[in-house]
C-alpha cells in the first residue's frame, strides 16, 4: 500500500491550506484513511474513494510547526503511513518595506499593528533597541 501526501509545506496565518491524501492498494481494495496530530481548527475527511482532504486556516496564535501522521488501512491486514510537516508563518506587516510605507494623511494619527515579524533591510536606519522596522510617509 502506498500513501501520498505533501511531505512539507508552509502555511500563512489566516490563509487556507488544503491538500489531498491518496492511497493506492496493490489489489485496488478500499483504503480507510485517518490522521493524527491535527491542529485545532483543522479538519480531515476520508472521501471514501481512497482519497482524503485536509483543510485548515491557521490563526495568528498557531504559528509554528506541526507534524501530521496519515494512516491507511485496507482492512485486510495491509497498512501504510506518511507524514506531512506544516510550518505556519506569520507574515510581516504590510509596511515592512519602504516602498509600501503607510501614508499618514492627517494629525493626530493612530495605528496599532504587530511588528513582531517585521524585517530589517541593510539600508534601514539604526533604531536603538529595535531589530524590526516599519515605514510611514507623511503627506
Amino acid at each position: 500500500m502506498t500513501l501520498t501526501a505533501p511531505s512539507q509545506l508552509n502555511a500563512i496565518v489566516n490563509q487556507n491550506v488544503n491538500f489531498t491524501v491518496s492511497a493506492t492498494d496493490i489489489l485496488s481494495r478500499h483504503v480507510v484513511l485517518t490522521v493524527t496530530g491535527l491542529p485545532a481548527g483543522a479538519g480531515f475527511v476520508d472521501n471514501g474513494n481512497n482519497t482524503g482532504t485536509f483543510n485548515w486556516t491557521p490563526t495568528s496564535n498557531q504559528a509554528g510547526t506541526y507534524l501530521l501522521t496519515f494512516q491507511g488501512d485496507n482492512l485486510s491486514g495491509n497498512t501504510g503511513v506518511t507524514f506531512t510537516q506544516i510550518t505556519v508563518i506569520v507574515p510581516p506587516p504590510p509596511n515592512d518595506d519602504f516602498a509600501n510605507a503607510t501614508v499618514v494623511t492627517s494629525i493626530p494619527f493612530s495605528l496599532t499593528q504587530d511588528a513582531t515579524n517585521a524585517t530589517v533591510a541593510p539600508d534601514d536606519p539604526f533604531c536603538s533597541g529595535r531589530t524590526q522596522t516599519v515605514w510611514y510617509a507623511f503627506t
